[in-house]
């Protein structure tokens, strides 16, 4: 064999072994409350964080806070909340030092643990109506951009609450290091005009309790949002929300409902979850009949209700409805006629990111619907939602359903693809609304019922399977292959010298 040719051999084997298999391990493990495994009382399982950075993932229950790996094992725990005295922990949020930890307790009072030990900082707590007070109540918080710059969390809760409770606020939010020097801020309302009935959504007045649910809140450009269900001369009705992040004194509150339209032309009113990303706002309806479910899922451009806000801030200014439209706060009426240019200049709605502050017309309200076509149907009750998009895969909703289920949907060809995996034997419902997240990198998925946490692949079964190195790490088999190529190499190399030695000594030999 020519030398050439045996080069030629191995190098197609370095091409051949450098490659890495197509193999992918699915890991699926699961979490199961301390107390639970053992057969002890405990609290439910409320939500679920990963830090961006290290990727842990923090458990929040109603009576304690776990710190998990990678593989869901307890790397740390505490207990923030007394069971069997009746206090139970409402939400917990997880900031970039540490926890705000918000209680029924009293009155709702919250306190902030450190991220490295759970420690609550100098053992101080903020007395105050923040959170629910009532186990059957539900509350949803989300922390973004204020006024000024600073940090708050916006806490809306239903209207299963004792006393004067605000159905939505806005606090101000402090760091560990702000909160040891100044604590008296701590989840405290931004300014007193909060106290107002217009600077709060109070249930109060002839707004009869038990008929509100909040579902979801996000925060996008200049606006907080907020999705939530409200019960309307018996007719249930899906809200959405939009406050001016820089308005302390919710003059800029406005209502519209949101629905989804089936394919037979039937609107679902009951929203049950959402989620937003990348300017597009993804909400599940369902009709709630486990006897015969159905959900349906549409999604909203940001841009477009955006708009349709303006274009109902326009209708009122200019006098043609008489009311604000609001069920809740029924006595506020629309100018009668259009606002002068001194008072008011109505081009100042064109701008997108516009704050309203003027003394008329606030609180705000519509009947006109932020109305969609359902993107699919499908036949359970989906809990949770949250969406996925792939640059090649397309986008893929994962939904988490009332028997357990979580079900995968991506639109492929013109057609919708399903998977669906029974995740919980025992048939839990998924965590509503929120019993969904995508792992930090994008290929695992948390679902999470009440009482236990489940990782499991994000990926469709049915796709090729794949294999990811990360770029700074060369492959073993690639290591292992290179290094027996070099060694032939030498030995060929040894075998080349050789031949060309004892040819020359030929030559020495004989001569010509």
């Amino acid at each position: 064999m020519h030398r050439y040719q045996v080069v030629t051999i191995l190098s197609n084997l370095i091409i051949i072994f450098s490659i890495p298999p197509k193999t992918v391990t699915v890991s699926q493990t699961a979490f199961i409350p301390q107390c639970l495994q053992v057969g002890s009382p405990c609290g439910k399982l409320l939500s679920i964080a990963q830090h961006p950075t290290t990727g842990l993932v923090y458990v929040a229950t109603e009576d304690g806070l776990y710190e998990l790996d990678n593989n869901l094992h307890i790397v740390s725990y505490t207990t923030t909340a007394i069971i069997a005295e009746g206090v139970v922990n409402d939400f917990i949020i997880l900031t970039d030092s540490g926890f705000v930890v918000c209680r029924n307790d009293e009155s709702g009072s919250c306190h902030f643990r450190s991220i490295s030990s759970f420690d609550v900082v100098n053992g101080l707590y903020q007395p105050g109506v923040v959170s629910k007070n009532r186990h059957s109540g539900s509350v949803v918080s989300w922390i973004a951009n204020g006024p000024d710059g600073v940090t708050v969390v916006n806490v809306a809760v239903s209207s299963d609450t004792d006393g004067n409770l605000p159905a939505l606020s806005t606090r101000y939010l402090l760091y560990r290091e702000q909160v040891t020097a100044n604590y008296s801020k701590f989840m405290s309302v931004l300014t007193n005009k909060y106290s107002s009935p217009t600077g709060q959504k109070y249930f109060s007045g002839d707004y009869k309790p038990n008929l509100v649910k909040p579902i979801y809140g996000f925060s996008s450009g200049n606006y907080h949002y907020l999705i939530e269900t409200q019960f309307d001369k018996r007719n249930l009705k899906s809200k959405l929300i939009q406050l001016c992040k820089t308005d302390v004194d919710y003059k800029s509150y406005i209502e519209l409902p949101i629905e989804c339209m089936t394919q037979d032309g039937n609107k679902m009113p009951q929203a049950i979850s959402a989620y937003f990303a990348t300017d597009t706002l993804s909400v599940s309806f369902s009709n709630l009949d486990e006897s015969d479910p159905l959900s349906v899922v549409c999604q909203y451009n940001i841009n477009d209700f955006k708009e349709q806000f303006r274009e109902r801030r326009r209708e009122c200014l200019m006098g043609f409805t008489e009311t604000t439209q609001l069920e809740w706060n029924p006595n506020i009426f629309c100018p009668t006629e259009a606002v002068s240019p001194d008072v008011f200049n109505l081009t100042r709605l064109n701008d997108p990111d516009f704050c309203y502050d003027l003394d008329t017309s606030h609180p705000l309200g519509g009947q006109k619907p932020i109305q969609k076509d359902a993107l699919f149907t499908t036949s359970t009750v989906v809990n949770a939602i949250t969406v996925q998009e792939h640059r090649n895969n397309g986008t893929i909703f994962f939904l988490g359903d009332s028997r357990g289920n979580l079900v995968k949907k991506r639109l492929r060809k013109d057609s919708w693809e399903s998977e669906t995996t029974q995740v919980f034997e025992d048939g839990s419902p998924v965590l509503s609304p929120n019993g969904l997240l995508v792992d930090v990198n994008g290929d695992m998925l948390y679902i999470f019922s009440n009482t236990k946490l489940v990782k499991m692949s994000a990926k469709f079964y049915q796709d090729p399977p794949t294999r990811k190195t990360p770029s700074n790490q060369i492959p073993t088999i690639t290591v292992i292959c290179v290094f027996i190529v070099a060694l032939l190499l030498v030995v060929l190399a040894g075998v080349i010298f050789y031949k060309r030695r004892q040819k020359l000594s030929w030559y020495r030999t004989y001569g010509r």
